[in-house]
C-alpha cells in the first residue's frame, strides 16, 4: 500500500478516488489500519518497485527557494511480507518506509500559498519530535501523543509495542544558511537513538500444527490432574489414619486403674504430660491443620487445571473459535 498525508489529510497513491481517509486501530490485534485503502499483492521486487514509483508519479511536490522538487506531503509505503515454513508455521511482518515532507522554515519559505502548507508539515514533524523525545526518556506511564497527529498515529506500531523496529536516516545541507536546520535534524537524530526497542517474531499457527499443539498441551493437562487427584486422595487419608492413633492413644491413657499409665510408652507420654498442656494434641492439630490447607491448595490447583483444559477441548472441538495462536488461559 501506498499513501501520503498532505495537510493532515490522508490520500491514497495507488487509488486516486480514494481520499481524506480514516485511520483506525484494530482492537483484537492492536495494528493501525486505514479504512478503504487498496493494496497491490506483488510476488517479486520489480513488480514492487513498478508500484512504488506508480506512487511516487502522484506524490505532491511543489518548488520552494531551496528546492526545486520540494516534497510537500509525508509518504508511507507499506509491505507486508508472509513466509510460511514447512512445519506450518507462518511468519508475518511489516516494512514501513516513510518519507517526511521536507522542513523549510516559515521565513525562508516565501512562495504563495506554501506557508500553510508548511504549517502542517511543522505540527506534525514537532509531534513526531515530542513522541521521539517521551519515548527516549524511557518514563514509564508517561503519555506518548501518538494520536496527535496522523503521521505518528501510523507509525505507533513501528515505533512501540512488539516487533518494532526503526532506522531513520536524517538529510542535511552543508549550505551555511541552514545551520540552525542542520542543528535542529542532528538534535532530533541524537533523541532518536536514545528509544530502547525489543523487536519479537509474530508467529501464527496453520490449523493441523495447531491441532497438535493443543492435544499435546490437554495430555499433559491430564496427566498433572490425575497426579493432583492422587496427591488429594493421599491428603485425605492421613488426617483419618492421625485421627484413629491420637484415640487410641487417647484410650490407652484412660484405660489404667486408680489413673495410673498402662505400659505403653505412648500412653504413659499422654498420662504423665501434665505440665506439658497437651503438647502432643496441640501437635496433632497443627499437623491436621497443616494437611487440611495443602489439601485445599491441591483442590485450588486441580480447578484451575480442569478449567484450562475445559476451555483447550472446546477450542479444539470448535474450528471457528480458532484465530490461529495458542488461547488464552481462563
Amino acid at each position: 500500500s501506498f499513501m501520503e498525508i498532505y495537510n493532515e489529510v490522508l490520500n491514497d497513491l495507488l487509488d486516486l478516488g480514494r481520499t481524506n481517509l480514516k485511520v483506525m486501530e484494530d482492537r483484537r490485534s492492536g495494528s493501525i489500519l486505514v479504512e478503504g485503502l487498496s493494496e497491490a499483492s506483488v510476488d517479486t521486487a520489480p513488480e514492487a518497485m513498478a508500484v512504488i514509483e506508480r506512487g511516487e508519479r502522484h506524490r505532491k511536490v511543489a518548488a520552494t527557494n531551496y528546492n526545486e522538487d520540494s516534497s510537500r506531503s509525508h509518504t508511507v509505503c507499506r509491505v507486508h511480507v508472509d513466509c510460511k515454513s514447512p512445519d506450518g508455521v507462518s511468519t508475518s511482518a511489516t516494512l514501513s518506509l516513510i518519507d517526511l515532507a521536507g522542513s523549510e522554515s516559515a521565513k525562508a519559505t516565501t512562495t504563495a500559498g506554501r506557508r500553510m502548507e508548511g504549517s502542517f508539515i511543522n505540527k506534525s514533524l514537532l509531534t513526531l519530535s515530542t513522541v521521539i523525545n517521551r519515548l527516549g526518556a524511557g518514563h514509564r506511564g508517561q503519555h506518548v501523543p501518538f494520536r496527535d497527529s496522523k503521521l505518528t498515529r501510523l507509525l505507533q506500531t513501528s515505533m512501540s509495542g512488539p516487533g518494532a523496529l526503526i532506522a531513520i536516516i536524517c538529510n542535511i545541507t552543508p549550505a551555511s544558511g541552514q545551520s540552525e536546520e542542520t542543528a535542529n535534524t542532528l538534535k532530533f537524530a541524537t533523541r532518536a537513538k536514545l528509544v530502547a526497542i525489543t523487536a519479537s517474531r509474530s508467529e501464527v499457527l496453520d490449523d493441523a500444527l495447531l491441532v497438535r499443539r493443543l492435544r499435546g498441551e490437554i495430555a499433559d493437562l491430564k496427566r498433572q490432574v490425575t497426579l493432583l487427584t492422587a496427591q488429594l486422595a493421599d491428603a485425605a487419608a492421613a488426617p483419618r489414619t492421625r485421627g484413629s492413633l491420637a484415640g487410641h492413644a487417647a484410650d490407652e491413657c484412660d484405660g489404667g486403674d486408680d489413673g495410673e499409665a498402662r505400659a505403653s510408652p505412648r500412653g504413659a507420654t499422654l498420662h504423665n504430660s501434665d505440665d506439658d498442656g497437651g503438647g502432643d494434641t496441640d501437635m496433632l492439630r497443627r499437623l491436621l491443620d497443616s494437611e487440611r490447607e495443602a489439601r485445599l491448595k491441591l483442590e485450588g490447583e486441580r480447578s484451575l487445571l480442569e478449567l484450562r483444559l475445559r476451555g483447550l477441548t472446546r477450542l479444539l472441538r470448535d474450528p471457528t473459535r480458532r484465530s490461529g495462536a495458542a488461547p488464552d488461559t481462563p
